[in-house]
């Protein structure tokens, strides 16, 4: 049996420690150093093979992922006011498309996902949201593989929820392929400090060629973005906020 798993079995099998917030700051802490050397940290959980195995019924199971939550209203109260009827949207991580579908619902019929789960899309995505199944595209894998697909500047709007931060350091080269095929906006919702994988997105997309136009921080209650749901308080919440960025990309006169 791995050490990791004695801890958490004969240590810690309430969780108690791993859940404290002390011990989620030393976590978040190292992971932010093993970001800096470009490699996941050794007690990292493989994402990917997580992720795609989430069946029905387990934690994290697709079924999960069919609710709107405040999260979906966050991302697109403002940036909806911006686009036309026709602009179109590719989400990374869409799971079982609750996002997508909020879209649907609302005239927007450019459609794209890309989710590492079968079942999320062939199974909970096909049978609750089928007009959605049946007028999306929908990718099917890795993100960093399936991205690589799709054409230069194909949508309008890249977005994200809740899904840059399950990004290995040796997939980074996403953000690389977000911005290709952004044709205008990049709109991500994640952690400021995550325990999984930590990013500066400001300045990774700032080298890509845009430019932040939104930036909202949250912070409260950590489980379905239900935020603010109190004052903030800098040393309560300084591992557990929450933040809305939205990039545009530069253009060149001429």
């Amino acid at each position: 049996m791995k050490l990791k798993g004695i801890f958490n079995r004969f240590v810690d099998p309430d969780r108690k420690i791993r859940d404290s917030k002390a011990f989620q700051n030393i976590e978040a802490g190292a992971s932010a150093v093993a970001g800096v050397a470009g490699s996941s940290p050794p007690w990292k959980r493989n994402e990917r093979e997580y992720w795609r195995s989430r069946e029905m019924g387990e934690q994290h199971g697709p079924e999960n992922y069919i609710q709107e939550d405040n999260s979906t209203y966050v991302m697109f109260e403002g940036l909806l006011k911006a686009l036309g009827q026709e602009a179109s949207f590719l989400e990374i991580g869409c799971n079982a498309g609750r996002n997508l579908n909020y879209l649907l619902k609302r005239g927007y019929t450019d459609l794209a996902g890309i989710e590492i789960n079968d079942a999320s899309i062939n199974v909970v995505l096909k049978e609750h949201f089928s007009e959605l199944y049946e007028k999306g595209i929908f990718y099917v894998g890795n993100a960093l593989d399936e991205i690589k697909k799709i054409p230069d500047e194909r949508y309008d709007v890249v977005f994200s929820i809740g899904v840059f931060e399950h990004i290995p350091y040796e997939d980074k080269a996403l953000f690389n392929e977000v911005a290709r095929v952004s044709k205008q906006y990049i709109a991500i919702i994640t952690s400021v400090r995550s325990r999984l994988f930590n990013y500066n997105y400001e300045k990774i997309f700032r080298k890509l060629g845009f430019t932040t136009i939104e930036y909202r921080l949250f912070y409260g209650e950590n489980h379905n973005f239900n935020m603010p749901a109190e004052p903030y308080d800098a040393k309560k919440h300084a591992f557990d906020s929450k933040f809305l960025r939205i990039f545009i990309k530069n253009r060149k006169d001429g």
